[in-house]
């Protein structure tokens, strides 16, 4: 097993120190250090043996995730490459965690109100990646963490859906029976079901790998988990319940008797692909978690969520958002651009809240316009996907105007806000939305001009919608 506590007190990449082992296994190490310019903030570092081969993909792996953004995942601020005494690295800096589901399972059991409002976090966080199209793959509690007033999940292993992972990198210990074809949706929710029986009961399910049964759920645990533990640990991954049935499961008892989980077949993923074709969630979060959902717009929460008891915290709030990660990759490539899906010309009005691309409309209209659509070259726009939930707490519209400058490709190379500061969670999600527009290459100018243009988003409760201005060549 590596020693990592060796290297406390060293210096990585000339700026992260390690300022304090936080713990570890033979696979990666964990270190408290800190990030930022001025006042630093207190953050993690993970280290990870790897040769150059593994590190090149280690590195394209984060590449592809960065651009993820939900509040439920722990916030990455910086990756790369770097050597401790010839033993070759890679490390992720990121958000730092008070504490972690497997510091509280040895102690004591989650009490059934604490793992009602874990399962209720994850289960929106996972279908977040789902409809991203990427699966947590390695769901622990040890990656189950509680940061400020938020129930987490670690992003620093996140993989393509249909992707197989890494031993050397992130080995799961409640991994599927079928994970080595790779890692799918059902994956995740077999792990999802081995965990909660975890920290309810102190102890994994019993199970044979080997066998084809079904794991062992103590018949003791308490409804709705039972059901729920019984419907996630199928061998058959088409058995498995859906993480909607699992948010409608933890729904509050209504006088009808409450039905169990309909397993209905689905087919897994057997290969990396595109995602789905997005479909309506069908599901609403409980009443505390459409509060946390609601007060993410102020940087507020109600209750505190570490795993600690149910003590009310009052006047907590969420860290700001973090700057966008960066990488020291050397002479490692960057990650290949990811293909856009073709316009889809038939997608509703009701469905204008997505952040797939699609053709750029006119924008017009007494409750949705935000003036005239400019020069008209825009070929992708990316409108950001919010939350119903966040939607319903709106009161008249949010407005955010975004600055991009465009290269003679079209292509957006820089993004500021140019409105007045507002809400935290919508400058970020409309930040990252104009990030991704795309319009047509310039004609008939030098190839070193570049192009402004100005990007406003509003936002209602039935959704956003944007449009671009060409302001300077």
């Amino acid at each position: 097993m590596m020693e990592w506590k060796q290297w406390e007190g060293r210096v990585i990449d000339g700026r992260f120190h390690l300022r304090q082992y936080l713990g570890g296994s033979a696979h990666s190490g964990v270190f408290l250090t800190e990030y930022g310019e001025g006042t630093p903030q207190k953050a993690a570092i993970k280290l990870v043996p790897a040769d150059s081969g593994k590190a090149h993909v280690w590195i394209l792996r984060r590449e592809l995730t960065a651009r993820l953004s939900h509040p439920g995942l722990l916030s990455i601020f910086h990756f790369g490459s770097c050597q401790l005494d010839g033993t070759g690295l890679v490390y992720v800096v990121m958000e730092h965690s008070e504490e972690d589901l497997s510091q509280v399972i040895p102690v004591r059991p989650l009490t059934p109100a604490e793992a009602r409002e874990m399962l209720m976090a994850v289960v929106e966080t996972l279908a977040y990646l789902h409809k991203e199209g990427f699966v947590h793959g390695c769901l622990t509690p040890a990656n189950i963490l509680a940061a400020g007033d938020r129930v987490k999940l670690s992003s620093d292993g996140l993989l393509r859906i249909g992707e197989s992972g890494d031993d050397s990198f992130a080995p799961g210990v409640n991994g599927p029976p079928e994970s080595r074809a790779g890692m799918t949706r059902a994956g995740d929710v077999w792990s999802l079901g081995m965990t909660l029986v975890e920290v309810l009961t102190q102890r994994a399910p019993e199970w044979d790998g080997m066998a084809a049964n079904d794991p062992v759920v103590p018949d003791t645990l308490a409804e709705p988990f039972l059901d729920i533990a019984r419907g996630c640990l199928r061998s058959k991954p088409r058995l498995r319940c859906s993480l909607a049935e699992i948010a409608q499961a933890l729904q509050p008892a209504s006088p009808a008797p409450q039905k169990r989980l309909n397993f209905v077949e689905t087919v897994p993923v057997a290969k990396p692909a595109a995602p789905a074709p997005e479909t309506k969630r069908r599901f609403v979060l409980p009443v505390a978690g459409a509060f946390m959902l609601a007060t993410i717009m102020t940087g507020g929460l109600l209750t505190s969520v570490r795993f600690v008891g149910s003590s009310a915290a009052t006047g907590s709030r969420l860290p700001a958002p973090p700057q966008p990660p960066t990488v020291d990759t050397g002479t490692i490539p960057a990650a290949p651009r990811a293909a856009e899906p073709a316009p889809n010309h038939a997608s509703k009005a009701s469905d204008a809240s997505r952040s797939a691309p699609e053709p750029a409309p006119s924008v017009s209209g007494a409750d949705h316009s935000v003036g005239s659509p400019g020069t008209g070259d825009v070929v992708y726009r990316f409108v950001p996907e919010v939350p119903r939930e966040i939607l319903r707490t709106i009161r008249g519209m949010v407005k955010v105007s975004v600055r991009v400058q465009t290269d003679q490709s079209g292509d957006v190379v820089d993004a500021q806000i140019a409105s007045r500061p507002g809400s935290k969670y919508f400058d970020r999600v409309t930040l990252d939305a104009a990030r991704r527009w795309r319009f047509k290459p310039a004609s008939g100018e030098g190839h070193d001009t570049a192009i402004a243009r100005l990007v406003r988003f509003e936002c209602r409760k039935n959704g956003c919608v944007a449009a671009a201005d060409k302001t300077r060549r």
